[in-house]
């Protein structure tokens, strides 16, 4: 019986869709809305509950010439239908199927009448409001209909446009909440072609990329909950910059908007704004050219009372400042907010994603199983963490053989997620019953320091930072002859400039005793932890310092906070290499623990791993005793409040200077004198006409001087010919060979046939006719390279002729005797062919023309 009701209720829904479809169709055709309103109450007339969309992609003129036939099946399939459902589950209300009768009539002349425009059924909303001096304009249904949630978000000329979309299946095995967030800066953004070889934009995401798409996903992934376990992807894409506005804001606003409008359930809208501090003055969303005045970068994030994410750059900024900075970037998001609201109101109906958390009888059971065993691992205070992980790894494979075979209808991922909530809840009462943390401190103490500079001699510079468990090993390098670009995308887009401080920070797996991923390519932490690091540091590196200087960061163990004691090795590792930095820096993290009911917190200085992963907030403030140089507040809760943020700065600050103390001891200046190899360097004076003759045909003469010199490296600027040697004897040679070089080339006056040196060497004009200039350049440029490769000198056909450029006079004379010939040859024979004659006899005397080219390889 059961397969015949599935089988009879599918035949059913069929032939109601069937129904619908085809009286739609004869409604279009003849006009009739009763032939409409008759196939909406067949389609609800079943008790069964099944609606189907009606979809209409026929045009009005197939319709009409196929009405008379839907009429008849409409008629057909109506019958069968309400007899079927009589049978089946009796008959309907009748208000019911009158009320549903004129619903779906409605709605079928609406999809009529609007089945030759999608935009119809897709309005555009658009809202915009006021952010500092600019207007956001948030546009929803003109790009991205298939997403889930769509917006696109402009500021003066800058777009972005991000799109959210979700799967409606759970991922049972995802251990955290399966959020991807990608951020993408084309190259067409800026109308630039990529220089690659395929020029294509790059396969890998860049720094910059990486580090906006972090800034996206700390804004957003607090406010999922715990038990969403639906693959959900949110992708920006920069459509357009103007070059004056930074799209990282607009990045964070529109993936909120795109998920305000979608039909996924987001609690409550973030918005961000970027604030900064120009001669006194706070500005909101400033442009790339005030940014580079401003004496801080904040980015912040929130919901409308609570602070969500904030990331911040700044040249020592104090903690008053600092707050003030806070408390206005928390006034500058409203008016976003409210705009975001309103925008909510053209989303589509949110549908209930189940949210997928153990049962409550299995948290019990797990927390009778191991709750107490884990309490007295934690209370153990001797054990070291690979001891307390090993202890804890033995009870949570005993309490998971034990629960699958209670809950066996349970997912293995559900059984771990209820172990780690019991081991969760276990640290956290104990930190907010004992006031004590899992390795005896107090919530306000630093684990011991040690720090040590020059460990590896041969290096420029090196260092070793550790703070209780985590250990930094930090080595500098400094370099004479090279500076690396910022990419051409970055430059356009946020005015990077070029810069000679870079950070590396490397986490490889051996530091937590994992086996993990090949790192031959840095991971979004890890770009994430060393720009905090690298922005930290460079707020006290000399601007003047030409050298460019490389900082390699290795952490070698980690128990938390490791990209602060990256900032703390790199600063002893660079007044270890020589480089005068303004000021020591260093850097502590703050965490979180909160009771469930909210009335009772504590604040954690320098977190180890777990209470990290087990807290609230994660703090990480780096600065000099001045002031603060960068800061990042990631949380793992709904929100925090403007006092509890404030405190826990308050309290980082405190730590910076307990650490700063202790690194003082160790080295508190940097060294006088660097211990990089001594380069010698000068500077020769080249005017910008004489600057061929140094370099010499395709480089001879350059690479000459820098053979006989050994020089690293000969440049030429505006400023003149910048020599680098590692010799004092290397660096005399070259600047003797270049300064003769230019003392010997005097400027002349350049005329077809005669000598002249105006590029900078000896050069000279032969006159080519037009009709004779092929056989100078010969099959596919063959007669010229030949020339050039004889007699060293570089030809090129302009309009006044064959310009001649050679290192020597014998040179040229060579090169102008070669051409001579040539022009002899088809001028002098076969009837004066360059000066005139008979076409037949010029056509006779060519030589037989080159062989096409063969066709490319497929």
């Amino acid at each position: 019986p059961k397969l015949v009701r599935r089988f009879f209720g599918c035949v059913c829904c069929r032939m109601r869709a069937a129904s619908a479809r085809a009286a739609a169709s004869a409604a279009a055709a003849a006009g009739v809305v009763a032939t409409a309103a008759s196939a909406a109450a067949a389609t609800t007339a079943s008790g069964a509950g099944r609606l189907h969309h009606i979809r209409l992609a026929a045009t009005a003129s197939a319709a009409a010439a196929a009405s008379a036939a839907a009429a008849q099946r409409a008629g057909a399939c109506r019958r069968w239908i309400t007899t079927s459902a009589s049978t089946r589950e009796g008959s309907s209300s009748g208000d019911q199927v009158a009320a549903a009768t004129a619903d779906q009539a409605a709605a079928a002349q609406t999809h009529v009448a609007a089945a030759a425009s999608p935009y119809a059924t897709r309005p555009i909303v658009e809202t915009t409001c006021p952010v500092g001096e600019g207007t956001l304009r948030f546009t929803c249904g003109k790009l991205g209909w298939q997403a889930d949630g769509a917006v696109t978000v402009s500021q003066g000329g800058t777009t972005v446009f991000t799109a959210a979309v979700a799967e409606r299946r759970p991922m049972m095995a995802a251990q955290f909440v399966p959020l991807t967030i990608e951020y993408r800066e084309r190259s067409s953004a800026v109308n630039l072609i990529p220089r690659t070889f395929w020029r294509k934009d790059a396969f890998m995401p860049s720094d910059r990329e990486t580090i906006v798409g972090r800034l996206v996903d700390r804004a957003l992934r607090p406010l999922f909950p715990n038990g969403h376990l639906y693959n959900t992807q949110i992708i920006c894409n920069l459509i357009v910059a103007d070059r004056i506005n930074n799209p990282d804001v607009l990045a964070i606003n529109s993936a909120s908007a795109a998920l305000c409008v979608s039909d996924l359930p987001w609690p409550n809208p973030v918005a961000a704004v970027r604030v900064g501090y120009v001669d006194g003055k706070w500005l909101v969303n400033p442009t790339v050219e005030e940014m580079a005045k401003s004496e801080l970068d904040l980015v912040y994030a929130g919901t409308k009372d609570r602070m969500v994410m904030m990331d911040l750059g700044a040249r020592e900024v104090t903690t008053p400042v600092l707050r003030e900075a806070i408390r206005y970037a928390h006034q500058s998001i409203q008016p976003v907010l409210a705009a975001l609201h309103e925008l909510s109101a053209a989303s589509r109906p949110k549908v209930e994603l189940k949210s997928i958390a153990p049962q409550q009888a299995l948290l019990d059971a797990a927390s009778m199983l191991c709750a107490a065993e884990i309490r007295a691992v934690m209370q153990n205070h001797a054990l070291t963490k690979r001891a307390r992980l090993l202890e804890l790894e033995y009870i949570e494979d005993y309490a998971k053989s034990v629960l699958v075979v209670q809950f066996p209808h349970e997912h293995r991922n559900t059984v771990d997620t209820a172990i780690s909530l019991t081991k969760r809840k276990v640290t956290r009462e104990l930190i907010l019953e004992t006031n004590l943390r899992c390795d005896g401190r107090a919530p306000d103490e630093i684990r011991p320091i040690r720090c040590e500079v020059a460990p590896y001699p041969g290096l420029h510079g090196s260092s070793i930072f550790e703070r209780g468990e985590t250990q930094v090993v930090c080595s500098v390098t400094l370099d004479e002859v090279g500076v690396r670009y910022a990419p051409d995308i970055e430059r356009a887009v946020a005015a990077v400039d070029d810069k000679n401080f870079f950070l590396e920070y490397e986490f490889p797996s051996y530091a937590t005793n994992d086996v993990g991923r090949n790192y031959w390519y840095a991971s979004r932490r890890e770009t994430g932890h060393g720009y905090l690091a690298e922005r930290a540091v460079s707020a006290v590196f000399p601007s003047d310092f030409g050298t460019p200087v490389r900082a390699f960061a290795e952490i070698t163990s980690s128990h938390g906070s490791s990209s602060m004691a990256t900032a703390c090795a790199a600063s002893l590792a660079l007044m270890d290499a020589g480089v005068p930095i303004t000021k020591a820096v260093a850097g502590s993290s703050c965490g979180l623990i909160t009771s469930p009911d909210g009335t009772k917190r504590v604040i954690l200085v320098d977190p180890t791993g777990d209470e990290d992963r087990y807290g609230d907030v994660d703090l990480k403030l780096v600065g000099t005793r001045d002031g603060a140089t960068a800061c990042q507040v990631d949380i793992k809760c709904d929100g925090l409040e403007e006092d509890v943020l404030f405190a826990m700065i308050d309290k980082a600050s405190e730590a910076r200077m307990t650490i700063l103390a202790k690194m003082d001891e160790t080295l508190s200046a940097a060294r006088p004198q660097t211990r990089a190899a001594q380069y010698f360097k000068a500077t020769v004076d080249v005017p910008a006409h004489l600057r061929g003759a140094v370099i010499g045909p395709k480089g001879a003469v350059i690479n000459d001087i820098i053979a006989k010199s050994k020089a690293i490296s000969i440049a030429l600027e505006d400023e003149g010919a910048m020599i680098i040697t590692p010799t004092e004897e290397g660096l005399e040679i070259a600047k003797k060979m270049i300064s003769s070089i230019v003392a010997g080339k005097t400027p002349r006056d350049s005329a077809a046939g005669s000598d002249s040196s105006d590029s900078g060497s000896f050069r000279t004009v032969v006159a080519v006719p037009q009709n004779l200039r092929g056989f100078v350049v010969g099959p596919k440029g063959a007669t010229i390279r030949a020339i050039e490769t004889a007699t060293q000198t570089s030809l090129k056909l302009r309009d006044s002729g064959a310009e001649i450029t050679g290192s020597t006079r014998q040179a040229i004379d060579d090169a102008k005797a070669k051409i001579e010939a040539i022009l002899s040859k088809y001028t002098n024979n076969n009837n004066n062919y360059g000066n005139g004659g008979n076409q037949q006899q010029q056509q006779q005397s060519l030589p037989p023309p080159p062989p096409p080219p063969l066709p490319p390889l497929p």
